[in-house]
């Protein structure tokens, strides 16, 4: 991560956790548009929110070269000024489980739009992955990994096949 848009992560303030990773990433987003109108305002182009709402939510950031210490500070301002940034919920198994309902969601919709997926592992299998990390089941990755979509295409795909 570059170290002057480290910023934003280092000095924001924390929310109490979200109650579902849904939210959390709805949250993020949220937080993220709130600051980049503020750099707008302050002269800053260039910005975009890419993936909202998603786990792949990023930020992309103009070319500030040789205008770091301006950015970093008008970027703390901005961050201040968004308030509280989101915080991931604490992995449960009650949150391994929603997950799971959403891949599980996304695979059957995938499916019957024709794509191929692997079968999912038993809840009991994702939830001890989903809490000691990482989940090996994905199919939005496997879209990908099995040269069935992009991974613009997968996101795109969301449109029609929703993961949450």
């Amino acid at each position: 991560m570059d170290e002057t848009f480290e910023v934003f992560f280092t000095n924001a303030q924390r929310e109490a956790p979200s109650a579902s990773l849904k939210e959390y990433y709805e949250g993020l987003t949220n937080y993220w548009s709130e600051i980049l109108v503020c750099m707008e305002e302050k002269g800053w182009q260039g910005h975009a929110i890419e993936d909202p709402n998603t786990p792949a939510v990023a930020v992309t950031t103009p070319d500030y070269a040789g205008q770091e210490t301006s950015y970093v500070k008008d970027g703390r301002e901005c961050a201040q000024k968004a308030g509280p940034m989101p915080t991931m919920p604490a992995l449960t198994r009650e949150s391994a489980a929603q997950d799971c309902e959403a891949q599980v969601e996304f695979a059957r919709c995938a499916e019957s739009q024709g794509f191929d997926l692997s079968d999912p592992p038993s809840l009991q299998q994702y939830t001890e992955e989903y809490l000691s990390g990482p989940v090996k089941w994905n199919p939005q990755v496997e879209l990908v990994d099995t040269a069935q979509m992009t991974p613009r295409e997968v996101l795109e795909f969301r449109e029609i096949c929703p993961y949450w």
